[in-house]
């Protein structure tokens, strides 16, 4: 994981998912990613949120320095 990796996900992770729109972007298939595999990937994370397994999530995906994957799912919190 690049500097610049960890620092998006500590910065997405406080909240602060505003700050991703600065970064490069890519379509995933541009950067040897699937864009079918990364649908199924929002799909099990919104069966978690879903079952209650967890309340929310924003998870993110860089791949040569290019965003390729934002999805924030579900709440922050339960209630």
């Amino acid at each position: 994981m690049t500097p610049r990796t960890a620092t998006l996900l500590v910065l997405l992770a406080c909240g602060q998912p505003a700050l991703a729109q600065e970064l490069p972007r890519a379509t995933p298939e541009a950067v040897g990613l699937s864009s079918e595999r990364l649908a199924r990937v929002t799909d099990a994370l919104q069966a978690h949120v879903d079952s209650g397994d967890i309340a929310g999530v924003v998870a993110a995906v860089m791949r040569h320095g290019q965003l390729v994957y934002l999805e924030a799912l579900g709440h922050q919190e339960t209630e």
